[in-house]
């Protein structure tokens, strides 16, 4: 549980720099939740591995106009 909120705060921190809806943020946290429900996730590499996936999925498909910009920024981003 503390891993999924730090997760949630990262994500927040990048929709807001980018000034994408955060909306993008619940749709990336449903997507994780419905892999973990399906998968279990043993370490925090992996989870962060399944969450900058599901944000950069939730962007690219709800948000492709501003996925040119996004895009190659996210692994940077995770650091």
């Amino acid at each position: 549980e503390a891993c999924r909120t730090s997760i949630a705060e990262w994500m927040y921190r990048v929709v807001d720099h980018f000034r994408v809806d955060r909306e993008v943020v619940a749709i990336a946290l449903s997507y994780i939740d419905r892999v973990l429900s399906a998968n279990h996730c043993a370490d925090r590499r992996t989870f962060k591995l399944i969450s900058s996936a599901s944000l950069h999925l939730a962007m690219k498909v709800h948000f492709p106009n501003k996925w040119k910009d996004i895009g190659k920024l996210i692994p940077d981003l995770s650091q």
